[in-house]
């Protein structure tokens, strides 16, 4: 049942990114003479902001299913228990930018129908009209002019190609951008449910192992692309500073600037290593040899320690971990797949979202025997001490079971180290008595060996039997016989 509302959310969210962009300015016929000031309006709105339709609130339904879910999760599990797991970390950051989306997505309407009032579309209609269905909009001063927010007439009364004036961190924009995140990490969640399946759950141990290999790798190649970043701003930064100014003084288009600046530096360094990078940005002038000597050994260091040293010390740490992770992936995998039942199993999991918005028969009987007992509670002051008691009692249970867990857990990996090392140090006394006792074999085959070519080299068949055994003596005489 989890697995399919997981399912069945990605499908919304499918269906949400696949069907809501949609150019209501353009599929609208603005030369229709019963165009209104709410329709004006709404199609200024749904220009700027997502529309609210049924995909959408669906989405919003189970944005709220997932919110009580971790609250619930938080509540009985605790904060230093819930976040121990990484799956619950990566829900918990895909519900914060849920919730981005919908109330940054709330504040651009709001405001988008704050721009529309301020604009006068209600009151200037029929000039909209009249500027969109061929009048001479000469007429119009340029006070006086009515275009749609974000849109331009031109002068032979033609409609020009929607420009609207974003800005850096408007509502819609941050609205968008933390529902992107959130869609990516909602289908990489698809990977926690795999892991219950025998064909891809030792694959995706190993894979979960490599994340950590490629964090370690991340950390160290950071500290290398902060250093060369600051190299080549401090070297590069008053050459391109210059010519920056110089394209402003001109007004003409200005070039390319690479490492103008700290992050632009960071960022043409790191694109660098996908050979995305022009290697005639190096070069600022031919007469500045040492500058243009310096940049180039500089930029040669940074990709032979950055793609070819650190890179291949990754591939190996990868597949050292991959050897490592397959050589027990059974094992690995079992306890993975045993984690997720216990997900499900436990006496606190709840229905998958949307359902746990409905109130279950559990939870009415608790909010009933609770309201009562808090209300007696809060006019006693000595129950209230006495409730202190027992939340600190509480606490303190649950720490004596997480310690117990903990040791119970350590007591079992040194009974299985106990019980392979006794395994082991018995197999060995196995082995070095039947080395023992072969060689005590071998010792008398080579003694029986020798006594009877001693007994074949004699000429008269006289068997010298006190330097044999008893049992070579015998043989010695049937020989002779």
């Amino acid at each position: 049942m989890h697995a399919g509302s997981r399912l069945t959310l990605l499908c919304v969210l499918i269906a949400s990114t696949s069907s809501w962009v949609v150019d209501l300015l353009v599929m609208t016929d603005f030369n229709e003479v019963n165009i209104s000031g709410k329709e004006v309006t709404d199609l200024y709105i749904a220009s700027m902001t997502r529309p609210l339709t049924p995909v959408s609130m669906l989405i919003l339904i189970w944005i709220a299913g997932m919110t009580v879910r971790t609250i619930k999760q938080l509540w009985t599990q605790g904060a230093s228990v819930y976040f121990t797991n990484g799956w619950n970390v990566m829900d918990f950051v895909q519900l914060i930018l849920y919730w981005i989306f919908v109330i940054a997505g709330i504040t651009a309407y709001f405001k988008s129908l704050d721009i529309a009032e301020a604009e006068g579309i209600f009151a200037r209609v029929p000039d909209i009209k009249q500027a969109l269905s061929g009048a001479n909009t000469s007429a119009h001063t340029p006070e006086s002019a009515t275009e749609l927010p974000g849109a331009t007439v031109t002068s032979n009364n033609e409609m020009q190609d929607t420009e609207h004036t974003w800005q850096d961190f408007q509502a819609q924009l941050v609205s968008e951008a933390a529902f992107a995140i959130a869609n990516v990490l909602s289908f990489l969640q698809i990977l926690h449910h795999l892991l219950a399946f025998a064909l891809l759950g030792p694959l995706l141990v190993s894979f979960t192992g490599m994340a950590y290999d490629v964090l370690k790798f991340f950390m160290i190649f950071c500290c290398l692309l902060v250093s060369f970043s600051i190299g080549m701003t401090q070297l590069y930064h008053k050459f391109e500073a210059l010519e920056v100014k110089a394209c402003h003084l001109e007004a003409e288009t200005c070039g390319d600037t690479p490492f103008l600046n700290f992050g632009k530096s960071m960022v043409t360094l790191f694109w660098s290593l996908f050979d995305m990078v022009d290697l005639g940005t190096l070069r600022v002038n031919d007469s500045l040899v040492v500058t243009n000597t310096v940049g180039s050994i500089m930029y040669a260091a940074f990709m032979l320690i950055g793609s070819i040293v650190l890179l291949n010390a990754l591939i190996a740490m990868m597949s050292n971990t991959y050897t490592r992770v397959e050589e027990n992936s059974e094992v690995e995998w079992k306890l993975a797949r045993t984690k997720i039942m216990a997900e499900y199993i436990s006496e606190k999991a709840s229905l998958p979202p949307p359902f746990n918005l409905v109130p279950t028969v559990k939870f009415v009987l608790w909010l009933f025997r609770y309201i009562p007992r808090k209300l007696r509670r809060s006019g006693c002051p000595a129950s209230q001490q006495q409730f202190r008691a027992t939340d600190q009692e509480g606490l303190q249970n649950a720490a004596y079971k997480e310690a117990s867990l903990v040791l119970g857990e350590r007591c079992l990996r040194a009974m299985d180290m106990e019980r392979s090392e006794s395994q082991t140090s018995s197999d060995l006394k196995t082995l070095k008595n039947s080395v023992e006792k072969f060689s005590c074999e071998m010792m008398r085959i080579q003694q029986q060996l020798t006594c009877i070519l001693e007994i074949l080299n004699q000429t008269k068949g006289v068997v010298e039997t006190g330097d044999c055994p008893a049992e070579e003596a015998t043989i010695a005489d049937k020989t002779s016989r």
